[in-house]
């Protein structure tokens, strides 16, 4: 893929401007109408306002064609578009409030935006059905650290169903999978399943470890940095030989990048540092731009990460962004026939594991020192010599 592709991969792409989409209005201009009851039709039911007497009481959501049942006008602490915070008593001036940004948030409800698609990405069940097909998205995953599997790959949600979770979301912030038991909707799906075993094992454990981040608008780029280091430091070592831990982040919503996406860079699972703090000036000053993915992706995604990649959460100008994160880690080592899900049906029974050098390249724009480490761990999860 050429620099360009892949600017375009990451996220890159031409928004309408105000001229051409009439009913956008300043924010400023919204709340003016909501204090005088002015209509604003055509958008009035796409609206709604959050409620709430004071600081400590519980917000109430009312339809805009209600606000007249507000008895005072200065309890009205947010406002909604969909389900987009468009505007909050307390920051009336950030990035969104302005009519181009209203603008780009009716063209993505509506789907006027093309969220692009990742090199490395499953867009259909049958591409998981098949181990030799998979084998190419593993060997990707190796290589670069990621995988994102669409919610079209998905068989046991609905676009109905991601909205749902993202209005759950709203309220739960740690152990997801006790508080919002729906989600294992998302972590049953066979798709998902089968990408897994390959990585993790068939066996893998789902860890307690589940939360849901908040990218608030607003929010500056995060530093780039690794995850989960004990007391923020650890001893510089080679990088492991085998695959043990997963990072999975599920995206209710589709997320653009002016949304501030998580971002990852390339081949980063192989570097080592001594604390969890990755200085890019230093780190990425002679790395091309095509090795930082920006994970723009569409609702119901789940993006998987190797543990030991570099990343980032990406500055929002836009709208809230939720993103559910959970971990699965390997149970016991790999053996000669765990690697496929589907190895007891007849019709792979007799499957070899694959040949690393066999199995095809989904991007060849990679950083050619990486593939020692990805060949080593396609050997052990292969349970191959």
């Amino acid at each position: 893929m050429n620099s360009k592709s892949r600017a375009k991969a990451a996220g890159n792409y031409q928004s309408t401007t105000l001229t051409s989409f009439g009913p956008a209005r300043k924010i400023q201009e919204i709340i003016s109408h909501i204090l005088t009851d002015t209509m604003l039709s055509p958008l009035e039911d796409k609206f709604k306002l959050e409620v709430r007497e004071s600081n400590n009481s519980t917000p109430q959501i009312i339809p805009f064609g209600k606000r007249g049942t507000v008895s005072n006008k200065n309890h009205i602490s947010r406002v909604f578009f969909e389900q987009h915070v468009v505007w909050e008593k307390s920051v009336q001036n950030d990035a969104v409030s302005d009519a181009a940004s209203m603008a780009l948030l009716i063209m993505l409800n509506s789907g006027q935006i093309t969220i692009p698609t990742h090199p490395n990405t499953i867009v259909d069940a049958h591409q998981a059905e098949d181990p030799v097909a998979l084998s190419a998205f593993v060997k990707q995953f190796l290589i670069d650290g990621y995988l994102v599997i669409e919610a079209s790959a998905l068989k046991t949600t609905s676009a109905t169903f991601h909205k749902s979770m993202f209005e759950l979301g709203r309220s739960v912030r740690n152990h997801l999978t006790t508080k919002v038991p729906q989600i294992a909707h998302v972590f049953s799906d066979m798709t998902l399943k089968r990408v897994l075993t390959r990585l993790v094992g068939i066996d893998y454990r789902t860890l307690d470890t589940t939360h849901m981040h908040l990218s608030q608008r607003g929010r500056a780029d995060q530093h780039f940095h690794k995850d989960d280091f004990e007391d923020y430091e650890r001893p510089s070592v080679e990088p492991s030989k085998h695959l043990d831990e997963i990072m999975a982040m599920y995206y209710p919503q589709d997320t653009i990048l002016e949304m501030g996406p998580t971002s990852i860079r390339r081949g980063t699972q192989y570097t080592c540092y001594s604390t969890d703090y990755v200085p890019d000036r230093f780190v990425f000053k002679d790395q091309p731009d095509e090795n930082e993915v920006r994970l723009c992706c569409k609702a119901g995604s789940i993006v998987l990460l190797h543990y030991e990649i570099v990343h980032r959460r990406m500055k929002n100008t836009l709208t809230d962004r939720f993103m559910m994160k959970f971990q699965f880690r390997r149970r016991n080592a790999p053996t000669e026939k765990s690697w496929c899900y589907d190895i007891e049906k007849e019709e792979y029974a007799n499957l070899p594991s694959p040949n690393y050098e066999q199995v095809p390249l989904l991007e060849t724009n990679f950083d050619p020192s990486v593939e020692q480490y990805a060949r080593e761990i396609w050997k052990y999860l292969h349970y191959q010599k």
